[in-house]
């Protein structure tokens, strides 16, 4: 949510209340925050720069103190809320506007395709050794039949973990394409590679993210070290982390000279205008055997 604020001490709650009134009034909140904002909080040192005449400080979910936070809820845009106790200040907040559709990216097909490599606008990331990981959420909810959108471990020798929609249902699956023999690689193009898994998606897959209902996350880990080059796929049910599919080897061809990357991707095998939207995306690498947010 994008606030404005006013804050002040705890011990000026009459001042907090004449400021009240005099916001009610009218008067400018960047006016009222540059004269009597004096409470040293994460939430006024942001708010000071809208004093400023500059952007307000946007928040997400949980950076705000609990008590502003549940006020900025209950508020439509344009609303001010009540005087506001944390444990560091009085607050006085202004909702400007809620930005429901923050950090989720939407894709949309545009042509047909027979396997990964073929598909438009894949947004990538190197991998990095010795061990890398990465997930996401994806709404599959506006996929078309035949469609798949997730997570890809992109190389020639391809595998991805993705939400497909089946008979009107959405599953996660988890496919590859093996790699062939030799140094040089062959990109066979016309191939859809091998399915090794398929589940259907049930409520307690799904999870809620900017306003915005039906994302289920998926997530791959790789292990490069002693030359394992290894990836293994899974998806999130509730708090648990269920893994999908075979351990799958990784191999570099000079057919896709990229090295492994990941990859977030839509594309459709029967019919154009699916869409897929990705929100939440978070890279990892492994240090002294533990996985680290990079």
């Amino acid at each position: 949510a994008n606030v404005s604020c006013v804050a002040t001490n705890l011990y000026k709650k009459t001042l907090i209340a004449e400021i009240q009134d005099k916001l009610k009034g009218g008067m400018d909140f960047g006016d009222a925050a540059e004269k009597w904002s004096d409470c040293d909080s994460s939430l006024t040192r942001g708010v000071m720069m809208d004093a400023m005449n500059e952007h307000p400080e946007r928040f997400d979910k949980g950076e705000l103190p609990e008590a502003v936070e549940t006020a900025v809820n209950g508020l439509k845009e344009g609303e001010m809320s009540g005087i506001i106790e944390t444990p560091t200040a009085w607050h006085i907040v202004r909702l400007l506007k809620r930005n429901v559709s923050k950090g989720i990216v939407t894709i949309t097909t545009d042509k047909v395709c027979k396997n990964l490599v073929q598909a438009k606008n894949v947004l990538t990331q190197r991998t990095m050794f010795p061990g890398a990981a990465a997930e996401v959420l994806v709404n599959g909810s506006a996929l078309k039949e035949g469609d798949y959108a997730g997570l890809a471990l992109m190389e020639s020798a391809y595998a991805f973990v993705a939400l497909t929609k089946r008979n009107g249902e959405l599953y996660v699956v988890m496919k590859n394409r093996k790699a062939p023999e030799g140094l040089w690689g062959e990109r066979h193009d016309v191939e859809s590679g091998d399915e090794w898994a398929a589940v259907k998606v049930t409520p307690s897959m799904m999870v809620s993210y900017g306003g915005k209902d039906g994302f289920v996350r998926l997530r791959f880990e790789t292990d490069f070290a002693y030359m394992k080059d290894e990836a293994q796929g899974y998806f999130a049910d509730g708090d648990a982390r269920t893994a999908i599919g075979p351990v799958s080897k990784r191999r570099f061809k000079l057919d896709h000279f990229t090295g492994v990357r990941f990859g977030l991707f839509v594309f459709s095998t029967e019919k154009t205008g699916g869409s897929a939207s990705f929100a939440d995306f978070v890279y990892q690498t492994k240090v002294d055997g533990a996985w680290e947010k990079f």
